[in-house]
């Protein structure tokens, strides 16, 4: 199918989030993104409003107290003023994650035939509306987990299925994630692509490294591991290697990932592994960002030395925590202000030296501006108690 506009009596094709002509299944499946988001919610209720506006006649008591909530929604988001849309937005989302969570919510008044209709009896949100509606699915971008060393002709990722559930119980399934976990080995075909990056390891093998990852961010230090690895067997003299550091963050022993890889290398020398653990009772919590602190002076020392390379993979916020760690070393072991060591830091950077591969950037902005604020409504707050009369 396709769509056409029809406007001033013109007729041009649609902007849609899919590439017609295509088949529904193939539209619903891979090329339209059925998740909603903070920037949408607006804009649906908007349009189911103006949609619900078109209804006559009476309804039944299910679906009045449907359109009820529906317009409620619509007057507290779209209407209210911005604490109230954004609190508004949030509860949304926390009950409706995706669309299909609406329309299921939703379905006796918006999906179901309407006998008051003009149309035929047809439903009141029409499915070109929402496909018009929804934004074209994102690729997704996952590091790769393998050396060329190994298997020239193989590539390997690393994937944390997600199932997480909301605040209000909603379960959401991650959607390249699960749709990865389900593909059949030797059968299934996958839409891919190999891209280049700037993440990579050093080209002189001589040279320090540091290496942070949590979770399924390990996934490109396998990568850089065993390529040094291979390298190192082909070297005359193979104590000559820099020293490597992997600093490695997860909650407990069952869920470590290349365990037995990382234990060979460690025992061969290939790199030191630093092991935190956050969930493994009795022992105290323990974060990446920790161990980083507990090894300071040596951290301090690496950080200092003008070939070493710092590596981070995982999310953003630990990639902060981490910054400060270094931050922390430089400036107590190595006697610099707060100054000096951001613009030590800065020099590994430009000098490509400084790397990561981060994910939840937005979100952990996001989150920084909220408690940026809280933090100076509170300070507001305490001036006024104790100085306005």
């Amino acid at each position: 199918f396709s769509f056409d506009i029809i406007e001033n009596g013109k007729t041009s094709p649609a902007a849609l989030p899919s590439t017609p002509p295509a088949t529904l299944a193939m539209v619903l499946q891979s090329q339209i993104d059925l998740s909603l988001r903070s920037s949408l919610v607006g804009d649906l209720l908007v349009l189911v409003r103006r949609l619900l506006a078109g209804i006559s006649g009476d309804v039944s008591a299910e679906n009045e107290n449907k359109r009820n909530r529906i317009l409620n929604l619509h007057r507290i988001t779209v209407e209210g003023s911005a604490n109230m849309k954004k609190a508004g937005t949030d509860d949304f989302l926390d009950h409706f994650p995706t669309v299909v969570d609406f329309l299921e919510h939703f379905s006796p008044l918006l999906c179901t035939k309407d006998v008051h209709a003009e149309k035929n009896g047809a439903p009141v949100l029409l499915l070109a509306e929402m496909l018009v509606f929804l934004p074209r699915m994102q690729m997704r971008y996952y590091s790769i987990s393998s050396s060329p060393a190994d298997d020239p002709l193989k590539v390997s990722i690393s994937v944390g299925v997600l199932h997480v559930k909301t605040i209000s119980g909603v379960m959401l399934h991650g959607v390249c994630s699960n749709y990865l976990a389900r593909i059949r080995p030797m059968q299934d075909k996958v839409n891919l692509s190999v891209r280049t990056s700037s993440f990579r390891g050093p080209n002189d093998l001589k040279a320090p490294v540091i290496m942070v990852g949590t979770g399924t961010g390990l996934a490109p230090m396998m990568g850089f591991i065993s390529d040094r690895e291979h390298s190192i067997e082909s070297m005359a003299d193979s104590n000559s290697a820099g020293a490597c550091h992997l600093f490695f963050g997860c909650r407990n022993e069952d869920d470590r990932i290349y365990t037995n890889a990382v234990d060979r290398w460690e025992e061969n020398g290939i790199l030191k592994h630093h092991l935190a653990l956050s969930r493994a009772s009795p022992l105290p919590k323990t974060y990446v960002q920790d161990l980083l602190e507990q090894h300071g002076q040596d951290l301090c020392r690496l950080l200092q030395h003008e070939s070493t390379h710092y590596y981070i993979c995982g999310d953003a916020k630990v990639a902060d925590f981490c910054f400060e760690a270094c931050v922390s070393a430089l400036r107590k072991h190595g006697s610099m202000s707060r100054v000096a060591a951001v613009q030590h830091i800065k020099l590994m950077r430009a000098q490509g030296r400084w790397q990561f591969d981060l994910w939840g950037i937005i979100t952990h902005f996001n989150e920084a501006k909220l408690d940026l604020r809280k933090k100076k409504e509170a300070c507001a707050k305490t001036w006024l108690l104790t100085f306005a009369e």
